[in-house]
């Protein structure tokens, strides 16, 4: 059985954790968006779904249970005790490029874990980490 998984930091393509590479069963559906606010939590980012916050940019895979599983580890989701995760996996509903929206896991932070003080505007964490890294630390973007 597969699952629709969003994702918007480092599994991306071009990330530093891309999942194609981490996990070559996984498969390309289709770019998509969420709407929430992405932050800078340092090596990676951390989303916070909001009805009414910007978009963020990301990408569709079919995954196994499997890859899930191993997924929650590298996250540190912990179904049998939220609280201490430090992300949670989550059903929402993303707006493919397509057009058609699709029912996806998705890795929100746990806004209890992390001090969400460097919010991203773009909603694009490669494009931001890319900037992130041609800067000098005391000029990264916020």
């Amino acid at each position: 059985m597969t699952d629709s998984l969003f994702v918007y930091g480092t599994l991306r393509m071009g990330g530093s954790r891309e999942i194609a590479r981490l996990f070559p069963s996984s498969v390309f559906l289709d770019f998509a968006k969420v709407w929430g606010t992405l932050h800078d939590l340092g090596a990676y980012p951390g989303l916070e779904l909001t009805a009414g916050g910007a978009s963020v940019l990301g990408e569709v895979y079919a995954v196994s249970g499997e890859v899930l599983k191993a997924l929650d580890e590298i996250e540190g989701f912990y179904p049998s005790d939220p609280a201490s995760s430090y992300f949670l996996r989550k059903k929402t509903k993303v707006l493919q490029l397509s057009g058609s929206r699709r029912d996806c896991w998705i890795y929100e932070c746990n806004a209890d874990r992390f001090a969400l003080e460097h919010p991203i505007p773009s909603g694009d964490w490669i494009e931001y980490a890319r900037r992130k890294e041609d800067a000098p630390a005391d000029e990264w973007p916020t």
